[in-house]
C-alpha cells in the first residue's frame, strides 16, 4: 500500500508531460510538417527547453520527490539532469569548461548504456524471431 501513492503521482505527471509533448507535436505540426525529418527534433528540443527552465526556476526540484519516475523518465527530465549535472560541476571546480566535461560525460553514459541494452535486446529478438 505504500507504493501505490508513489506510483499513482509518477503516472500522473508522467502524463502529464506526455500531454505537455503532444501539445507540443501539434503545435509544431503545421509549421514543420507531419513527415518533416525535422518533426521529431522539433519536439525534443522544445521538451528540453522546458526541462531546463523547470530545473532554472527550481520546479524540477520541488516537484522531484512528489513525481519520482513520472518526472525523470520524459525527455525534459534528462535534459533538467544534464544542467545539474553542468552546474553541480562548473560550481565546485569553479569553471564551465568542467561543467561541460561533466554535462557531456552524462549524455555519453546514457547513450551508452542505452545503445548497449539497444543491441542486446535487437541479438535477442533477432535469435527468438529465427527459434519461432
Amino acid at each position: 500500500m505504500q507504493y501505490v501513492k508513489p506510483t499513482a503521482m509518477a503516472f500522473l505527471i508522467g502524463g502529464v508531460f506526455a500531454v505537455i509533448g503532444q501539445a507540443i507535436t501539434m503545435f509544431w505540426l503545421p509549421i514543420v510538417g507531419g513527415d518533416s525529418p525535422f518533426m521529431g527534433f522539433a519536439v525534443l528540443v522544445s521538451m528540453g527547453v522546458i526541462g531546463v527552465i523547470m530545473f532554472m526556476t527550481g520546479l524540477h526540484q520541488k516537484l522531484a520527490p512528489l513525481a519520482g519516475f513520472g518526472l525523470i523518465l520524459p525527455f525534459n527530465g534528462f535534459c533538467a539532469a544534464i544542467s545539474d549535472a553542468f552546474v553541480n560541476a562548473s560550481n565546485e571546480a569553479g569553471s564551465a569548461s568542467a561543467g561541460v566535461k561533466a554535462a557531456l560525460g552524462l549524455v555519453a553514459y546514457v547513450l551508452g548504456w542505452g545503445c548497449l541494452a539497444i543491441l542486446v535486446i535487437a541479438v535477442a529478438a533477432f535469435f527468438l524471431k529465427g527459434m519461432m
